[in-house]
């Protein structure tokens, strides 16, 4: 790994980044984050051990210039010269390690599954089956990933206040229901995109935001948040179906607590509502 650098572009879509604009204060908070989290894994992936202390790493981690690519910034690991443990699998075991980190902050348990598979997968074929090795390793993935919690709490910071969604490398998306999870309580998930029967109760156009009933639940109101660009457009599904008080089939994430909705998060609207 001598000398060697990994590249990970840090995108942020929607609202404000649609002008190439951010909220500076909510990017500095993100940034911070982000290294935070690229520093720890990347040292862990070049030598198989969890490091609190920046001075301490085998990583720098800088960034590149921005982009009027909605709003991109490129984070540049910079590694110390030395032979990695896992070299050859660099770059696939960060972005593993970093999809963790951002699944356990948001307690997504599926994902978390996948994930944890996928870098237990890289573990074992760079210890060659070492059962003991493989073992301490995976133990100490999973204590790394829990400590960044904090960490992935600042990156997601313009989330919802400055752009609809962030990207980190060109696997791990952070969107608006993930954002609200990893912001919320410890004991909130962030559920699959599925499809719900809503009544809008409240719509405020401006802000995108609304007061639904879910018909297959009960008459319980939650909030929404509407992601979909087609409820900035006149006589919008959302318009019609509030001014009619008609039910409306969406696609949304929820966040749940406790296995109850706490709110949704709409993307788009679906036919025969």
């Amino acid at each position: 790994m001598s000398g060697e650098i990994v590249v990970v572009p840090i995108r942020y879509d929607g609202m404000d980044a649609e002008n190439h604009e951010i909220n500076l204060d909510a990017l500095g908070e993100s940034l911070r984050g982000v290294a935070r989290i690229l520093a720890v894994t990347g040292h862990f992936a070049v030598t198989g051990a969890y490091v609190k202390q920046t001075r301490a790493m085998g990583v720098r981690v800088v960034a590149r210039e921005p982009q009027a690519n909605c709003f991109s910034i490129s984070g540049v690991l910079q590694f110390a010269a030395q032979q990695g443990l896992f070299q050859g699998a660099v770059v696939p075991l960060i972005a593993g390690l970093v999809g963790l980190v951002i699944a356990r902050a948001s307690n997504n348990r599926a994902e978390m599954k996948h994930l944890a598979a996928t870098v237990e997968k890289l573990i074992d074929a760079m210890t060659q089956s070492n059962a003991a090795h493989r073992d301490q390793l995976v133990a100490v993935v999973d204590r790394m990933t829990d400590a960044l919690r904090p960490a992935a709490r600042q990156m997601v910071a313009p989330v919802g206040r400055s752009c609809r969604e962030m990207r980190l490398g060109g696997e791990v998306v952070v969107d608006e229901a993930t954002a609200a999870a990893i912001r919320g309580q410890a004991d909130d998930e962030v559920d699959a995109a599925r499809e719900y029967i809503v009544q809008i109760t409240e719509l405020d156009l401006e802000n995108r935001t609304a007061k639904v009933r879910i018909t297959e639940e009960s008459d319980r109101r939650v909030r929404a948040v509407i992601s979909d660009p087609a409820v900035g457009v006149a006589g919008n599904a959302y318009a019609v179906a509030f001014a009619a008080q008609a039910p409306i089939r969406v696609q949304a994430k929820a966040v749940l607590r406790d296995g109850e909705i706490r709110s949704l998060y709409v993307s788009d609207t679906l036919s025969g509502r």
